[in-house]
């Protein structure tokens, strides 16, 4: 897969995660925390995080 297709993709993956994470988080205090919730908001945060990274990396590979 070339530069530009990762770079897209990563970029997708940390919007929609970054989503993910938002909408979890909002469920979680309109409606109550529980255990499997706390895990889903910690998951896709961590999932966002590195899609970011590696966006990042592959802007700098680029150059």
């Amino acid at each position: 897969m070339d530069i530009e297709k990762r770079r897209r993709w990563a970029k997708i993956a940390t919007i929609g995660m970054g989503l993910a994470a938002l909408v979890t988080l909002i469920a979680g205090f309109a409606q109550s925390w529980n255990l499997p919730r706390i895990v889903m908001a910690v998951c896709f945060t961590a999932s966002s995080v590195l899609y970011y990274f590696q966006y990042k990396n592959l802007l700098k590979e680029d150059d």
